[in-house]
Protein backbone atom coordinates (compact mmCIF):
# COMPACT_ATOMS: atom_id res chain seq x y z
CA UNK A 1 0.00 0.00 0.00
CA UNK A 2 2.87 2.35 0.48
CA UNK A 3 4.00 2.31 -2.94
CA UNK A 4 0.34 2.82 -4.37
CA UNK A 5 0.09 5.57 -2.02
CA UNK A 6 3.56 7.28 -3.14
CA UNK A 7 2.27 7.02 -6.70
CA UNK A 8 -0.96 8.44 -5.80
CA UNK A 9 1.57 11.63 -4.40
CA UNK A 10 3.33 11.61 -7.45
CA UNK A 11 0.45 11.63 -10.07
CA UNK A 12 -0.88 14.80 -8.13
CA UNK A 13 2.39 16.39 -8.21
CA UNK A 14 2.78 16.05 -12.13
CA UNK A 15 -1.33 17.53 -11.88
CA UNK A 16 -0.95 20.39 -10.17
CA UNK A 17 2.41 21.53 -11.94
CA UNK A 18 0.29 21.24 -14.99
CA UNK A 19 -2.38 23.19 -13.47
CA UNK A 20 0.48 25.81 -12.17
CA UNK A 21 1.71 26.23 -15.42
CA UNK A 22 -1.85 27.17 -17.32
CA UNK A 23 -2.63 23.96 -19.14
CA UNK A 24 -5.93 23.32 -17.21
CA UNK A 25 -6.89 20.74 -20.05
CA UNK A 26 -3.86 18.73 -19.57
CA UNK A 27 -3.70 18.88 -15.73
CA UNK A 28 -7.62 17.55 -16.07
CA UNK A 29 -6.32 14.79 -18.58
CA UNK A 30 -3.16 13.51 -16.68
CA UNK A 31 -5.12 13.36 -13.54
CA UNK A 32 -8.41 11.50 -15.16
CA UNK A 33 -5.59 9.13 -16.87
CA UNK A 34 -4.66 8.24 -13.79
CA UNK A 35 -7.81 7.69 -11.77
CA UNK A 36 -9.67 5.92 -14.91
CA UNK A 37 -7.06 4.97 -17.45
CA UNK A 38 -6.91 5.34 -21.12
CA UNK A 39 -9.71 2.59 -21.96
CA UNK A 40 -12.19 4.29 -19.84
CA UNK A 41 -10.64 8.38 -20.48
CA UNK A 42 -11.79 7.05 -24.10
CA UNK A 43 -15.09 5.92 -23.59
CA UNK A 44 -16.11 9.45 -21.23
CA UNK A 45 -14.09 11.70 -24.17
CA UNK A 46 -16.68 13.52 -26.11
CA UNK A 47 -19.74 15.12 -23.69
CA UNK A 48 -18.36 14.08 -20.23
CA UNK A 49 -14.59 14.94 -20.50
CA UNK A 50 -15.68 18.59 -22.11
CA UNK A 51 -18.39 18.62 -19.40
CA UNK A 52 -15.24 18.22 -17.01
CA UNK A 53 -12.82 20.77 -18.66
CA UNK A 54 -15.71 23.28 -18.69
CA UNK A 55 -15.67 22.94 -15.09
CA UNK A 56 -11.99 22.44 -14.34
CA UNK A 57 -11.67 25.87 -12.55
CA UNK A 58 -13.98 24.09 -9.87
CA UNK A 59 -11.87 21.00 -9.49
CA UNK A 60 -9.00 22.73 -9.61
CA UNK A 61 -8.69 22.97 -5.58
CA UNK A 62 -8.87 19.47 -5.82
CA UNK A 63 -6.10 19.13 -8.12
CA UNK A 64 -3.37 20.63 -5.09
CA UNK A 65 -0.79 18.57 -4.03
CA UNK A 66 -1.82 17.51 -0.84
CA UNK A 67 -0.80 14.84 1.85
CA UNK A 68 -2.78 11.50 1.12
CA UNK A 69 -5.91 10.80 3.29
CA UNK A 70 -5.81 8.87 6.40
CA UNK A 71 -6.73 5.23 5.97
CA UNK A 72 -9.94 3.97 7.44
CA UNK A 73 -10.38 4.33 11.02
CA UNK A 74 -12.16 0.84 11.66
CA UNK A 75 -13.79 1.29 14.54
CA UNK A 76 -15.18 4.13 13.24
CA UNK A 77 -16.46 2.22 10.06
CA UNK A 78 -17.54 -1.42 12.57
CA UNK A 79 -20.18 1.32 14.17
CA UNK A 80 -22.53 2.15 11.36
CA UNK A 81 -25.08 0.00 11.45
CA UNK A 82 -27.16 0.96 8.06
CA UNK A 83 -26.66 -1.25 5.27
CA UNK A 84 -23.82 0.04 3.08
CA UNK A 85 -23.26 -0.49 -0.97
CA UNK A 86 -20.07 -0.43 -1.96
CA UNK A 87 -19.90 -0.38 -5.85
CA UNK A 88 -16.69 -0.51 -7.19
CA UNK A 89 -15.15 -0.71 -11.15
CA UNK A 90 -13.69 -4.13 -12.39
CA UNK A 91 -10.78 -2.22 -13.89
CA UNK A 92 -10.41 0.24 -11.01
CA UNK A 93 -7.19 0.97 -10.43
CA UNK A 94 -5.61 -1.00 -7.05
CA UNK A 95 -5.21 1.63 -4.58
CA UNK A 96 -9.40 2.36 -5.17
CA UNK A 97 -9.50 -1.93 -5.15
CA UNK A 98 -7.66 -1.96 -2.08
CA UNK A 99 -9.75 0.70 -0.46
CA UNK A 100 -12.86 -0.74 -1.35
CA UNK A 101 -11.91 -3.89 0.11
CA UNK A 102 -10.56 -2.82 3.38
CA UNK A 103 -14.04 -0.58 3.91
CA UNK A 104 -15.94 -3.92 3.47
CA UNK A 105 -14.15 -5.81 5.77
CA UNK A 106 -14.71 -3.11 8.06
CA UNK A 107 -18.67 -2.67 7.62
CA UNK A 108 -20.69 -4.92 9.57
CA UNK A 109 -23.42 -4.58 6.93
CA UNK A 110 -22.21 -4.20 3.50
CA UNK A 111 -22.95 -5.18 -0.22
CA UNK A 112 -20.68 -5.30 -2.72
CA UNK A 113 -21.42 -4.47 -6.35
CA UNK A 114 -18.58 -5.17 -8.85
CA UNK A 115 -19.00 -3.48 -12.60
CA UNK A 116 -17.65 -4.96 -15.19
CA UNK A 117 -15.90 -3.15 -18.46
CA UNK A 118 -15.84 -0.31 -15.84
CA UNK A 119 -13.10 1.89 -14.26
CA UNK A 120 -13.26 4.58 -11.28
CA UNK A 121 -16.08 6.85 -13.42
CA UNK A 122 -18.43 4.37 -12.83
CA UNK A 123 -21.69 7.02 -13.60
CA UNK A 124 -20.00 7.94 -16.56
CA UNK A 125 -19.00 4.86 -17.72
CA UNK A 126 -21.77 2.30 -16.42
CA UNK A 127 -24.48 4.83 -15.82
CA UNK A 128 -27.33 2.12 -16.57
CA UNK A 129 -25.50 -0.53 -14.72
CA UNK A 130 -24.49 1.43 -11.90
CA UNK A 131 -28.01 2.96 -11.37
CA UNK A 132 -29.71 -0.51 -11.12
CA UNK A 133 -27.38 -1.49 -8.73
CA UNK A 134 -28.24 1.56 -6.32
CA UNK A 135 -31.52 1.35 -7.13
CA UNK A 136 -32.08 -2.16 -6.33
CA UNK A 137 -29.98 -2.02 -3.06
CA UNK A 138 -32.36 0.94 -1.85
CA UNK A 139 -35.49 -0.76 -3.03
CA UNK A 140 -34.41 -3.84 -0.67
CA UNK A 141 -33.53 -2.09 2.12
Amino acid sequence: MPALLAEFGENRKIVFDEWQKGNRTKAVEEQLLYVFGHEALDRIRGEHLAFINDNADVIGAALRPRPPPPLFAPAIARRLTMPVLLIEGASTRPIFRITCQKLASYLPDVQQVILPDTSHALCLESPGPFSEAALQFLNSH
